[in-house]
């Protein structure tokens, strides 16, 4: 992912309020009971401040592209177990259509000053306060998936992520040395650079100055991905301090045997599973169950304490159950998860989520 701090970042955009969204999405409680409608509006997970009418479920918000490339339907109408469904339709021209679990509100950010909630805006990390487990915990993942297209290898995407929270105050500064900075000091050191990736470069002159900054790790802690002719799970982990996407792990299907840990430079991953997408039904409610046990890293050195497992289930087969490898990122804030639909194949794609819950066991 790529991670660019730019200082021309206005307040307004950074702080989305009610008014990203069109008039039409303004439905009353009761309203919304029954509603078909389209999510027209899209959100920032490190810069927004959602306000509660931009969030959907009670716990998620929209993120990625837009019309005429990118759609989510909610329908509270056909709801299925009693559950809200969201439709992604992605034509390939789309980048992402997903929703996310992670992101900042005026209450899980009340103990910051207004001024503060700018500022962690700003420099990207508004979802400071956006729970979701952390590097040693127990996190289980449960949701349904449908798929309403027949099985295409012009059709696919991937269709959940787990990612890692950068630690957007922690640097690398010219002397090579690993500084930490407030948020105010961050700020201020964004009016005259801003960040390529993790390399800091002169706003002016947009030479590198010597500064790195913790970024993406060259991929999701776990991507999974419905390619005909594979449904499959990737998984990877980084133990870098200050993380870079210069180093990427493709543990992909046909190319790596299941549970065969590759990596370097203190990036590692694996393939936890390979299925046949001719075994997921078409048109069919199907019950996707995830459990990953994420590692725990030292905040003082590129390593990895404790390793963590994997296991995860479709309906009521074990797609997968993978001991002591590594699964995560080594930043103090944990991870997250999101789905939808990101990097569509050429041919676009379409599939529906329901249900989601999230259980974090210490």
């Amino acid at each position: 992912m790529k991670f660019i701090l730019h200082l021309s970042l206005s307040i307004a955009g950074s702080l989305c309020v009610a008014t990203c969204y069109s008039q039409e999405n303004k439905l009353s409680p009761e309203t919304k009971q029954e509603a078909i409608r389209k999510i027209d509006w899209r959100l920032s997970e490190q810069k927004s401040v959602a306000a509660p009418e931009q969030i959907l479920d009670n716990q998620f918000i929209p993120i990625g592209d837009k019309e005429p490339n990118a759609t989510i339907i909610e329908d509270s109408k056909n709801r299925h177990n009693g559950q809200v469904v969201y439709k992604f339709i992605c034509t390939g021209k789309a980048n992402r259509i997903e929703l996310s679990s992670t992101f900042g509100t005026r209450e899980n950010l009340k103990q910051y000053p207004e001024e503060e909630i700018k500022e962690l805006s700003e420099i990207g990390e508004a979802y400071i306060n956006s729970s979701h487990g952390n590097y040693g915990d127990v996190v289980v993942y449960d949701w349904y998936s449908r798929f309403p297209e027949a099985e295409s290898p012009e059709k696919g995407g991937i269709i959940a992520q787990i990612h890692g929270r950068p630690d957007r105050t922690l640097l690398v500064n010219p002397k090579g040395e690993i500084v930490r900075v407030s948020i105010k000091v961050m700020k201020a050191m964004l009016d005259t650079m801003y960040f390529d990736l993790h390399i800091g470069k002169n706003k002016q002159t947009k030479a590198p100055n010597g500064w790195r900054v913790d970024a993406a790790a060259g991929g999701p802690i776990a991507e999974m991905s419905y390619r005909p002719p594979y449904l499959y799970l990737m998984a990877r982990s980084s133990a870098e301090r200050i993380s870079h996407s210069e180093t990427r792990t493709r543990p992909y299907p046909g190319k790596v045997q299941v549970g065969k840990v590759i990596g370097e430079n203190g990036k590692t991953g694996f393939l936890a599973f390979s299925e046949p997408t001719s075994s997921v039904p078409i048109n069919k409610w199907v019950h996707f169950k995830m459990e990953i046990k994420y590692s725990k890293y030292s905040h003082t050195a590129d390593e990895v304490l404790e390793k963590g497992y994997i296991k995860m289930w479709m309906d009521d087969k074990v797609l997968c159950d993978i001991k002591d490898v590594n699964i995560g990122k080594n930043d103090e804030l944990g991870p997250y998860f999101k789905y939808g639909i990101y990097k569509p194949a050429k041919g676009g794609f379409t599939v529906e989520h329901s249900g989601f819950t999230e259980t974090v066991k210490k």
